[in-house]
């Protein structure tokens, strides 16, 4: 069994409440995990192997490709190696998540695929999916049947991730047009575009537009907008842009209203938010996962997982 995870993760926010329960088999690693989450908190994880990850509890890190992630939707997420995924909590909570990791080389034979799928597949709901993480996660807390009922929990689960159906979403926009219409949302991040604007680029009514864009995405377009807005700010606020000049650059009227909705989205303001991920950036030192116990939940933390074989 010489697989094991390789995941990096820099943290603020989240501390473990206890060490993680662990299984380990050839070409895969369970790991169950409890912890205590500030509002605010959150980090980011990547890792050269893929994984699949499921909250277990109603209280979830959100989960999404830029710093803010996204709102906490479904509790499953398949995340490809060397994919960058950022956590976020939008409230003080306790969760528990379980992931679960794979060498390529048996995610693709589970598959029975030549290589393993590398289009993320983030926070989507799946009831026997969920049913499955929560066998594994008392096979990993409690180990009470012999390691292979667990390992075949696994492989159903990875299964059933990747051939179920898409979930049916009445009266949403196509693949194409959805494309489209958030392609022209992010090139004019610095104006307002108007739903009327957006429905003729697709060649909708703007009513039937709305309603299409909303059970595509989960919310209309002026707030996916802002959603955009303020992903591509904490880009400019990481690289150490004053948060006047982001609020100019990324379509907020000024720094005040720039303010006011990225503490909507992010629970901080820009310049908190800057500081946090500034002290971060220059790092503190590696170290074990579970030796964080005692750790200021406060300040950004780099963790390596690091499960002997």
């Amino acid at each position: 069994m010489s697989f094991h995870p390789r995941m990096r993760c820099e943290i603020h926010g989240l501390v473990p409440a206890a060490a993680p329960r662990v299984l380990r088999f050839d070409g895969m690693v369970a790991d169950l995990w409890h912890v205590e989450g500030r509002r605010g908190g959150g980090g980011r994880y990547v890792s050269p192997d893929p994984r699949i990850v499921v909250m277990m509890d109603e209280a979830r890190l959100a989960l999404g490709e830029t710093p803010s992630g996204r709102p906490p939707l479904g509790p499953v997420s398949y995340v490809p190696g060397g994919t960058a995924l950022w956590g976020h909590m939008p409230s003080a909570r306790r969760f528990r998540h379980l992931d679960l990791h794979f060498s390529a080389a048996r995610l693709a034979a589970i598959l029975g695929r030549e290589s393993v799928p590398n289009a993320p597949l983030l926070m989507v709901e799946n009831a026997r999916v969920q049913a499955l993480a929560r066998l594994i996660a008392e096979q990993c807390a409690e180990p009470d049947r012999p390691s292979a009922y667990a390992a075949a929990l696994i492989e159903a689960l990875v299964v059933e991730l990747f051939h179920a159906p898409e979930p049916d979403r009445p009266g949403a926009l196509s693949a194409e047009a959805l494309t489209g219409a958030t392609g022209h949302l992010r090139r004019n991040l610095g104006r307002s575009v108007s739903v009327a604007e957006l429905a003729d680029l697709v060649g909708l009514p703007p009513s039937s537009f709305a309603r299409a864009f909303k059970a595509a995405t989960g919310q209309p377009p002026h707030r996916w907008q802002i959603a955009a807005r303020i992903e591509r700010a904490e880009t400019l606020l990481a690289r150490g842009e004053t948060p006047s000049a982001v609020a100019a650059e990324t379509g907020f009227s000024d720094q005040a209203h720039l303010t006011r909705a990225f503490r909507r989205a992010t629970g901080d303001t820009p310049a908190a938010w800057q500081r946090a991920r500034l002290r971060s950036n220059r790092g503190s030192p590696v170290q074990d996962a579970d030796g964080l116990d005692g750790q200021d939940a406060a300040e950004p933390t780099q963790i390596e997982r690091r499960t002997a074989s």
